[in-house]
């Protein structure tokens, strides 16, 4: 059995729980700026049906992975090291505040910032919807899931699992 010492894991429910969370806060930040230049019944009524449009959009063409991909879980290597959540705290922040900061620009040269809010809050309750399927099956299958981080992350995205008892 090879140990490979340079894999670098999180818990997936952590780190979808943070990406969640960033999502809603960008969408939720665009909704405060809708209803603070524009009618805010208005906002809202925008910001829901882009939610709406959303959850079946993203099912569609599936950009985020769920707990459906974990069933091909392979287990943890050996030496396998358990990653800084702050570190991916921030990294989700990065990768999160680029499109929302292109999407704010564009809002901003159409005066249009009701057109995004619910997009990015969309793709939170997807990701926080999947952390609770995720505890779901940790709870049934009596494991734990794991993603790779950064630099260990091998090519195409892999999935692991333990046993809380390890």
């Amino acid at each position: 059995m090879e140990i490979d010492t340079n894999l670098v894991v999180l818990d997936v429910t952590t780190a979808w729980s943070i990406d969640g969370v960033a999502f809603l806060v960008a969408g939720l930040g665009f909704l405060a700026w809708s209803i603070a230049v524009r009618n805010p019944w208005g906002s809202l009524v925008a910001f829901a049906i882009e939610i709406a449009v959303a959850l079946p959009v993203e099912r569609v063409f599936s950009t985020l992975y769920r707990a459906d991909r974990l069933k091909n879980a392979s287990p943890l290597p050996a030496g396998a090291r358990q990653g800084s959540t702050l570190r991916y705290f921030l990294v989700c922040i990065f990768v999160v505040a680029v499109p929302v900061a292109v999407t704010a620009a564009l809002a901003a040269a159409l005066s249009a910032p009701h057109y995004a809010g619910g997009w990015f809050a969309g793709l939170g309750v997807i990701r926080l919807t999947s952390v609770l399927r995720v505890r779901g099956m940790e709870r049934r299958d009596r494991v734990e899931y794991h993603l790779p981080t950064g630099r260990s992350r091998p090519r195409g995205h892999v999935f692991y699992f333990t046993s809380p008892a390890f």
